[in-house]
């Protein structure tokens, strides 16, 4: 799970700023909470909403740990970049970037604990990685765990210059190791974390952590196609779920079902078919997604595997189709074939997500990041989506999800703690503040949310200069009507020549 996670001097956020998922001593909702019994009195918030004006830094604090995700998974950006953003100013441009991710990560069974003040091994640690780069290199990084008394204890720290440090404890720890991990770490390279390094070495010690970022982390933007879809599809019990859902959400879909189609409604060329074709093993599928020009939501997916004796239609269709079984997801109203692309864009964005909110509503242990979770929604189907994912959380749910989000019916506190509202600002000098409703003083918990939002008592809210506003519209007009002018009018028949045809 995610702890907290600040950044100072990405993008719009030059000072430093706080995501933090630890609950405050606010009874509100408590049942939902996640906690350990290790870490006594700590608990963590199943979900985060982030509101604020538009380019107020919702997004751009998402794109953070997206960043954050990508480095440490994927080691260096480029051969010549870290690809960090900074502040766009000149002082923003000189100043590092720094970033710091608190975790509560499993401990895998067959890993030994890191934990070396304890004769027991614990089920979940926290840990929190550091980092501070630039666009050339990494300028330091640590890496460091808590104990029960939530006591900072670090592992290794690393310097500008690449060297880096093990704790005592850690050097006692690794044994036999420290000698490969000092050699792992003069190979690291500038735009790499040690971290990283360690694993792609194939030095398991900190393997929990880097999974954690790898497996447990999971986003989903606007440009995101969640290719979830196709192996739930493909099985039948799942996809009779699906219907229900669909059906029970007011979509008017009655069924959904994969129906079989030849290679032409793919509208790609033979080489491409060639390609998917060599690309696809005994027992798997890949998904393709059709977007008309300009819209989000797809058009069609197909799902394409491999023919079996089982699926395999005839001989003819085996060689025209590279032997592939194309299937495609078709919905049924009143028992007939409507066809995907005709529903609506809501319906058709509701059906991506669906494997998105099943691991939600499943408990899935990880942490999804959803940028405007309710684009298309109507705010009743978002507020159900939502509901249904914190009515299913307890203390053992090891489940998140990070939203941000202009849909102000979900600030209500029948749905959300306080701390789990989140505001983003953007003052006048275009620096991003992040602040928790949590941190207001006399918010009690009848208060009307929506209302204190909109009356500007929490900030966020966009300022619009109206005067500007009026005279740039009237400009703008006053522009067009004279262009309109200008123009040469219509060539008029001649009269004369009217006459003569007549």
């Amino acid at each position: 799970m995610l702890v907290s996670f600040s950044l100072k001097n990405w993008k719009s956020y030059k000072e430093e700023s706080e995501l933090n998922m630890v609950a405050d001593r606010s009874r509100q909702h408590t049942q939902t909470l996640a906690s350990n019994p290790y870490y006594r009195g700590l608990k963590i918030l199943p979900v985060a909403a982030v509101y604020g004006g538009n380019a107020a830094g919702k997004s751009n604090l998402f794109s953070a740990l997206r960043y954050v995700q990508n480095f440490v998974t994927n080691g260096e950006i480029s051969s010549f970049t870290t690809g960090v953003q900074p502040f766009l100013s000149k002082e923003g441009r000189k100043e590092p970037t720094s970033f710091s991710i608190k975790i509560l990560v499993k401990q895998p069974k067959n890993v030994k604990n890191l934990n070396p003040s304890r004769g027991s091994k614990q089920t979940e640690l926290i840990y929190q990685l550091d980092f501070k780069l630039n666009q050339v290199q990494v300028l330091s990084e640590s890496l460091s765990w808590y104990n029960s008394k939530q006591e900072k204890q670090q592992l290794y720290s690393r310097d500008a210059k690449g060297t880096v440090t093990f704790s005592d404890k850690v050097k006692d720890f690794i044994g036999d190791d420290r000698i490969l991990l000092e050699a792992c770490a003069k190979g690291t390279g500038p735009r790499r974390l040690f971290l990283t390094n360690t694993v792609n070495q194939q030095l398991s010690i900190f393997q929990p952590v880097y999974d954690w970022f790898k497996n447990y982390l999971r986003t989903a933007d606007n440009s995101t196609e969640y290719l979830g879809v196709g192996p739930l599809m493909n099985n039948q019990t799942y996809c009779d779920h699906f219907s229900d859902i669909l059906k029970s959400l007011d979509t008017g879909i009655e069924e959904i079902k994969l129906e079989s189609v030849d290679s032409s409604a793919l509208g790609l060329p033979p080489q491409i078919l060639e390609e998917i074709a060599s690309s696809i093993g005994k027992n798997s599928m890949v998904q393709l997604v059709n977007h008309a020009q300009g819209e989000i939501a797809p058009l069609q997916i197909f799902i394409i595997s491999k023919k079996t004796k089982d699926n395999q239609d005839n001989e003819e269709n085996n060689i025209e189709d590279n032997n592939l079984l194309i299937q495609r997801v078709q919905t049924y109203r009143r028992g007939l074939p409507l066809g995907f692309n005709n529903e609506s864009t809501g319906t058709r964005r509701l059906f991506e997500l669906l494997p998105i909110f099943l691991s939600l509503w499943n408990n899935e242990p990880c942490v999804w990041i959803l940028d405007e979770v309710e684009r298309e929604f109507h705010t009743g189907l978002t507020r159900k989506i939502l509901q249904e994912f914190l009515n299913s959380c307890t203390e053992d749910t090891r489940t998140q999800v990070l939203i941000n989000t202009h849909d102000l019916m979900l600030m209500d506190q029948d749905i959300f703690r306080k701390d789990e509202i989140l505001i983003t600002e953007r003052d006048r000098k275009g620096v991003s503040h992040l602040i928790s409703l949590g941190e207001f003083a006399g918010i009690r918990n009848d208060l009307d949310l929506r209302n204190s939002y909109l009356e500007g008592r929490f900030g966020g809210l966009p300022e619009f200069d109206d005067t500007a506003f009026e005279e740039a519209v009237e400009d703008f007009s006053l522009q067009a009507k004279e262009q309109s002018s200008l123009k040469p009018e219509a060539d008029k028949p001649d009269e004369r020549g009217k006459k003569e045809g007549c």
